[in-house]
Parts: C-alpha cells; structure tokens; sequence
C-alpha cells in the first residue's frame, strides 16, 4: 500500500513538472509571437562568436569546419547532446553549403550518421545545391569510444580543418581529439555531458565553453522564437529547482521534514 501511495506521488510531481514545462514553454512562445523582440537579444558566448568568425573566414579562405557528435546513439539521456549537435550542425551546413568545402561531421553510431548525412543533403537542396552534397561529408569513423577517435583523427589532419567542435557524448579519448588538432593547428571547443569529458575540454579546448553552453548552441548561432521560449523555460526551472531545494534544506534544519 506505501509503495502504491509512493508510486502515485512520484507520478504525480512528474506530471505536474511536466505541465509546468510546457505551460512556462507556451507563455515565453506567445510572448515571442507578440511582436516583441526580447528574444532576439542572446546573451553573448565567446565560443559562438568565435565560431561565427571561424565560419566566415572557413568560407572566405577556402577552410574547412568540422563537427564531431560523439560516440552515443539517440536514444536515452546519453543521445541528448547528439541531438543538440545534429540541430548545430544544420546551421552549419546551411551557412557553409556555398563555400568550397562545406562542414564535415563525424559521429561514432550509425543513425547519428544517417541523422547528420540527411541534415547535410537537406541543406544542399534547400540551397539548389545538390551537387555539393557527399556522402563523405558525414562519416562513421568507428562505433566504440576509440576506435572512432582513432578513425577521426586522420579525416581532421587531412582535411585542412580550421575549427572542429565537439557537440555529443565523449569519455576520456576525446584527449586524443584534442592532440590531433593541436598537431595539425586547428582551432576546438566543445561540451558534453560526461563530467571527464567536459573537464578535458575546459582544460585544454582553445575556446571554454560549459556544459549548458551545450543547449543554447543552435541558439547562439541561429535565434528564434522556440530556441528563445526553450532557453527561457530551462533558466526559470533551474532557479525553481534551486529555490525548493533550499525550502527542504532549510524545513530539514527546523526539524519539519
């Protein structure tokens, strides 16, 4: 009977953060519709600006970027970051479609590759460009950890790549990522969701970026109404989450709870 009674409440607090979610998601898209223009004022991120600036001068001299989605498939929490990745990535492949060598992407799983070589045709048709597109253009270099580093690292020392980015989930071997693109001097920033990855690649990427830069990447790059109600509901939920958390701290020292 307690464990029903528990079962119901933990239903019930996911229900109802559920419906607070989409409610905070609904009242920040209609206050984007209004005619209002708060959301196309982005609070500024190093890594972005510098990736924006990488892309223009990838266009200019001839420069290739590269985009790497990590080892995950898209299922679970561990998919989340190739997800974001494969959304950056669009962005990506529609602001280099017309250079001379569009983006690159590698990934270590099948369907993230299938995901990233569909991302790539659709913005080479989109751009009545569909000669540019390659299969090459989005590769599956290995499907463990570091086989695909290993697979990934001769396609950045060959590919004369100016700015590679890391967006997905990575263990320790993205050191080796990291190696490779020093030795061919090549710009990294990157995130993810795996605490060693992401100290690695806050101690040693040219760029810093945190791991909640990770979710407001497709924004930085390309703001729109949804993107801004999204990163709206997320900050307002953490401080929500934040808020309760130090109501049961502080019930948990009076003795309430």
């Amino acid at each position: 009977m307690n464990l029903s009674l528990l079962s119901r409440s933990e239903s019930g607090g996911v229900l109802f953060f559920v419906l607070c979610m989409c409610s905070l998601l609904g009242f920040f898209l209609s206050a984007s519709r209004r005619g209002k223009s708060e959301w196309r004022r982005s609070r500024p991120l190093p890594v972005f600006i510098q990736l924006q600036r990488a892309i223009i001068l990838a266009v200019e001299s001839g420069m290739r970027i590269h985009i790497s989605l990590g080892t995950s498939d898209l299922y679970g929490i561990k998919g989340m970051p190739a997800i974001v990745g494969t959304r950056l990535l669009q962005t990506l492949a529609r602001e280099t479609v017309r250079s001379d060598r569009p983006v690159l992407a590698t990934c270590g799983d099948g369907m993230v590759g299938i995901l990233s070589g569909d991302v790539q045709r659709a913005a080479s048709e989109r751009a009545a460009t569909p000669e540019v597109y390659s299969s090459q253009l989005s590769q599956v270099n290995g499907l463990t950890p570091f086989s695909y580093v290993v697979g990934a690292q001769p396609v950045i020392e060959e590919n004369q790549v100016a700015y590679s980015l890391c967006i997905g989930h990575f263990g320790g071997e993205v050191g080796l990522l990291i190696e490779a693109c020093e030795r061919g001097g090549t710009e990294i920033a990157g995130s993810s969701d795996d605490p060693v990855a992401q100290s690695i690649l806050f101690a040693a990427a040219t760029e810093e970026m945190v791991a909640e830069d990770l979710y407001v990447a497709g924004f930085s790059l390309n703001p729109d109404p949804f993107q801004w109600a999204t990163v709206q509901t997320i900050d307002l939920m953490r401080w929500v989450v934040i808020g309760l958390i130090m109501v049961g701290v502080i019930l948990q020292l009076f003795g309430i709870l």
